[in-house]
């Protein structure tokens, strides 16, 4: 089969977390076994048998080998790996040279492992463009995701709740969703379990009512520069962890600046990273992280920028791709339930979605997100002349007149001075002005003579 462009062009981008190259058949099976376990633990991916790792160079299987290595790729993979993993194997020509491509599909009966190192020393999961053994934590939440199971509705081990631990939950969870609640909805939505006649406590319930775990909690801090070295302002946040969302939230707010803009007769403040972006990235933090990694999550300031780092990558194979189109994965299915009940979070995986749009409508730098298995990262860039924008410009805030005329050439090819002075109420002048200030810091450009002049939108 004749391989298409975008192939060569991943070739070219080298390997990644779903795709690794092998200019051959190792002659030690594992080196490339522990790859085909980590891509069945994770998101799938690719072995690419005939390029050269090092520099991308198409090396090619000889054509007296093609399907000896071929046989050979699927007894190794069968006689090495338990549960059985099933690869597909094409041939691919590139550049007039024969490629093999191993693809290996998320498996569904976590954890994979390399059976003659056994289910404790052979899990193998994906780091970027690396593979290495899975951490204790790690393993055990790819136990639960082969039982089809999520950690937080595992009992916790702890005390049965007195009654006025569980009145208060059910209060809290009425005052956000502003419908009662019961003791039979926390069992109904696995929250509380019965066993025989006691009330267990889930993990669910333990982070919802009580809160005992060192780790789940909530670091926050912001640093003087760009780095982290003086500290400005910080603090811890235990308890609840709807609770903890307010208090992160609110640090960030303290923490951050806002900014006034006289619209009309009237003063308008909003702060330079929208408000409901940051508050959803909290929210996705603490109902997204894995609990079981003994970590915290972090909320850094720093001049340039806020950063919140969650423990846990993406969950359950779901790619950076997937997740910033609108596709979703629960880690914590108990805990989501009660989030979306209490209207912090949407079932729906438009968390990052809505952050880039909200960015987006306010005309602030593009938030970036970033998921290396371990923990996953929202960056917001504060509204600085530094800023970063795509395209490698820097470029200022705009004000809600610019917006406005930014908005009109979004839906319209051209803007004229009188448009602007009907949008906005600006003078002449005014509006010239305006166009001036665009034009320099390249959002738009000018065509035709003085006369008959109109503005474009810079592509």
């Amino acid at each position: 089969m004749a391989a298409t462009e975008p192939l060569i062009d991943t070739i070219r981008k080298g390997e990644s977390a779903r795709l690794e190259f092998k200019r051959e058949m190792p002659s030690q099976n594992k080196k490339f076994l522990k790859t085909v376990v980590a891509f069945a633990n994770g998101m799938g991916g690719h072995l690419l048998f005939g390029i050269a790792n090092n520099s991308c160079d198409i090396v090619g299987i000889g054509q007296d080998d093609i399907f000896p290595t071929m046989d050979a790729l699927t007894d190794a993979v069968a006689n090495a790996c338990t549960p059985p993993i099933v690869p597909e194997i094409r041939i691919q020509t590139i550049e007039g040279k024969a490629v093999l491509d191993m693809e290996i599909l998320p498996g569904q009966n976590k954890p994979y492992y390399i059976r003659r190192e056994g289910i404790g020393g052979g899990v193998y999961v994906r780091a970027g463009a690396t593979t290495r053994h899975a951490e204790p934590e790690q393993l055990q939440e790819l136990i639960l995701q082969g039982r089809h199971q999520s950690h937080d509705e595992q009992p916790s081990g702890g005390e049965s709740p007195d009654a006025e631990t569980i009145r208060k939950l059910c209060r809290d969870i009425e005052r956000r969703s502003g419908k009662p609640v019961s003791l039979e909805n926390l069992v109904g939505w696995n929250v509380l379990l019965r066993q025989k006649k006691a009330l267990v406590p889930t993990n669910a319930f333990e982070l919802l009512a009580r809160n005992n775990s060192h780790f789940a909690m909530v670091q926050c801090a912001c640093f003087k520069g760009k780095t982290k070295g003086v500290f400005i302002d910080k603090a811890d946040y235990e308890g609840p962890v709807q609770e903890q969302i307010e208090q992160a939230y609110q640090f960030i707010l303290r923490n951050i600046r806002m900014e006034a803009h006289i619209e009309g007769l009237y003063r308008v403040e909003r702060y330079e990273i929208p408000e409901g972006a940051l508050r959803e990235a909290v929210v996705n933090a603490v109902v997204h992280r894995n609990y079981l990694q003994h970590a915290y999550i972090q909320v850094a300031i720093y001049d340039d920028r806020v950063e919140i780092v969650s423990p846990g990558g993406l969950y359950g194979g779901l790619t950076l791709e997937q997740a910033e189109n609108g596709t979703s994965s629960l880690r914590n299915r108990v805990l989501a339930d009660v989030f979306d009940k209490m209207k912090l979070v949407e079932h729906w995986g438009t968390g990052l979605l809505k952050i880039k749009q909200m960015c987006r409508e306010a005309s602030v730098a593009a938030p970036e997100f970033r998921d290396d298995v371990t923990t996953f990262t929202s960056v917001f860039y504060r509204c600085k002349g530094d800023s970063p924008v795509s395209g490698g410009r820097k470029k200022k805030r705009l004000s809600l007149k610019e917006q406005a005329v930014m908005k009109h050439l979004d839906e319209h090819t051209s803007i004229t001075n009188e448009t602007v002075r009907k949008l906005t109420g600006l003078t002449v002048s005014g509006a010239r002005a305006l166009f001036i200030r665009l034009e320099k810091d390249g959002y738009i450009k000018a065509e035709g003579d003085k006369k008959h002049r109109v503005y474009l939108k810079m592509t």
